[in-house]
């Protein structure tokens, strides 16, 4: 009986020795790498989480690209990527329609690089320092000669003295920025009792600022246009098909005379019985 029981209490200890066991080397290692793998999870729903955040933002923002682009056209009429001078003369036509002064002439220059004047005495009380050299700097403005450019005009009209000053201000007071450098007006002359005129020319400048990613949509439907047109094959003429002669209508033949009838044939007598 006592062997038996020791055989019962062996066998006992070794089955769970074999299942403490089996867990340690099956069990445990599965264990840990679904630990692993809920962990990745975890980790790759916190992503997907932030990635949806970012894009909700997006697509909120997006919502109002009208708007900014509105502004943007407001920004680039103020401030056009290109001279376009013709434009800025449209104005000033505008302008002395609605002021009433007779114009006279008008001159524009080339574009050139706008160079700010610093204060002179900017040097000896404030030392230049590079962006960057010290915490807290400015950026380098990306504003450049390259890229903000002044054009010179200069426009002479003659009026009365009301009409000048509403001519001037209307220049000023434009969709574009126009600053004026000079204003130059002549003695004022009579004739017969008339109302004073005023001979003035008003000298200034206006601004180009350039944008790369800018692109005219007129010159872009006319690239458009030319491309269409140029991929249109024209056929050469050695392949064309020789144009067939007309072929000329035979003579219609004349009818044929109609014959004159014969003479009757007198009958003969009929014989007597």
């Amino acid at each position: 009986m006592s062997n038996n029981k020791v055989w019962i209490v062996g066998t006992a200890v070794l089955a769970v020795v074999i299942i403490a066991l089996s867990g340690l080397l099956g069990i445990a290692p599965r264990l840990a790498e679904a630990a692993l793998l809920d962990e990745q999870r975890t980790a790759a729903e916190a992503v997907n989480a932030a990635h949806a955040a970012e894009i909700a933002n997006l697509e909120t923002e997006f919502a109002g690209i009208s708007d900014v682009r509105a502004e943007l056209d407001s920004y680039r009429v103020t401030l056009p990527p290109e001279e376009d001078v013709d434009a800025f003369i449209d104005y000033i036509a505008a302008a002395i329609t609605q002021s009433g002064v007779v114009f006279d002439s008008f001159t524009g220059g080339e574009p050139q690089g706008f160079l700010p004047t610093a204060p002179a005495d900017s040097s000896a009380t404030e030392p230049v320092l590079p962006a960057g050299a010290i915490e807290g700097a400015p950026a380098a403005s990306p504003v450049s000669p390259e890229n903000l450019m002044t054009v010179a005009v200069s426009v002479s009209v003659a009026g009365g003295y009301a009409q000048t000053l509403e001519f001037i201000r209307l220049m000023q007071h434009g969709d574009r920025i126009f600053l004026a450098t000079a204003i130059t007006t002549s003695d004022p002359t009579s004739v017969g009792g008339a109302s004073a005129i005023y001979e003035t020319s008003v000298e200034g400048v206006i601004y180009v600022l350039a944008d790369p990613t800018w692109v005219d949509p007129k010159a872009a439907t006319d690239a458009a246009a030319g491309e269409d047109a140029d991929n249109t094959e024209a056929v050469p003429a050695s392949e064309l098909p020789a144009p067939t002669s007309t072929p000329t209508p035979a003579e219609t033949p004349a009818p044929a005379e109609t014959p004159a009838p014969g003479q009757t044939p007198t009958p003969t007598g009929t014989p007597a019985p």
